[in-house]
């Protein structure tokens, strides 16, 4: 079987089979992240999404990757099984909550919120940044370890995603959205100071002013989130609605895969370069390595193992 390999400057890997399989990830230092699997309906149950994930590996792993993760709604269909047939296991599973759009906009406890936010901040969307700006937020994002990649920043709605600014012109919060067809989606919320959920607050209010600029309720059905960090979804819950108004649209499951652990079993496979796309210069070049974050506000990839992990031990000392 023939792979082609396509990488490019924002350290996105393809491979495909140039018959309508495909795989996409998004590599950092020693880790990559599947973002995309499609094998075609009339193809399916025919082993070649496990072979293109055992080809992925292997090339994976000549580049110093030792984990791969993968991030997937319960509406994907067959990845679960998949991934799991190839030897990943799921660590964690959380709800994907929905509020409508209209609530998010116009209920009384935001209206309150917007009318008492005479403060010390400034809320901007990031098309409104300057250059210098921009940049601040870039090292802000790297000073509280968010895994907030150029593949992120490229695919959010930067006329809503928004950043907030103290006083001295610093970045103190940042809120990355989404476009998910007629859906809102909260990606990244983020803030500075974990302790007081003000912050945090204020990127929220920030968003849905920009919301309301960009359409509001003609644009989007809903706002959605993954509910990964309690303190979020509780001060979601507070702020933008009652609970009564809070749904459940899906869940969302995050697998991972230890590569570097032993031999990847693999068919037999001719790799080929895709020239078009394809930049040897990404592989060579240093690639930070930022902790894995998504809407929490200091609870990184790191920070779950080792609460695992001790939860684990506490258990067996039972």
């Amino acid at each position: 079987m023939q792979v082609f390999i396509t990488v490019n400057s924002d350290r996105i890997l393809r491979i495909t089979d140039k018959e309508g399989a495909f795989l996409t990830f998004e590599i950092s230092k020693d880790e990559a992240r599947i973002l995309s699997v499609l094998v075609p309906e009339s193809r399916r149950r025919k082993g070649i999404g496990k072979t293109l994930l055992a080809a992925s590996e292997k090339l994976l792993l000549t580049k110093g990757i030792n984990k791969i993760y993968a991030d997937f709604t319960d509406h994907a269909e067959g990845v679960k099984e998949l991934l799991a047939d190839v030897g990943y296991t799921m660590e964690m599973s959380t709800d994907i909550l929905a509020v409508p759009m209209g609530v998010a906009l116009y209920s009384p406890k935001v209206k309150k919120a917007l009318a008492t936010g005479q403060r010390a901040v400034t809320c901007l969307s990031l098309s409104d940044l300057t250059v210098t700006r921009m940049r601040k937020v870039f090292d802000f994002l790297a000073d509280v370890g968010a895994d907030v990649t150029g593949y992120d920043m490229a695919h959010c709605n930067n006329r809503i995603s928004t950043a907030v600014f103290d006083s001295e012109g610093k970045p103190i919060s940042v809120v990355l959205c989404t476009d998910m067809e007629r859906d809102l989606n909260v990606d990244f919320l983020i803030s500075r100071y974990s302790k007081d959920p003000s912050y945090i607050l204020f990127a929220m209010l920030g968003m849905i002013e920009a919301a309301k600029m960009e359409g509001g309720e003609e644009r989007y059905n809903r706002l959605t989130m993954t509910a990964y960090n309690s303190n979020v979804i509780a001060l979601l819950k507070s702020t933008l609605s009652d609970e009564s108004n809070i749904e459940t649209i899906s869940r969302c499951m995050c697998f991972s895969k230890d590569i570097s652990t032993g031999d990847v079993e693999m068919p037999d496979i001719e790799y080929k370069k895709d020239e078009d796309d394809y930049q040897e210069s990404v592989w060579e070049r240093e690639v930070f390595d930022i902790p894995f974050q998504k809407n929490v506000l200091w609870k990184s990839k790191w920070q779950r193992d080792r609460d695992n992990k001790e939860i684990r031990g506490a258990k067996g000392q039972e």
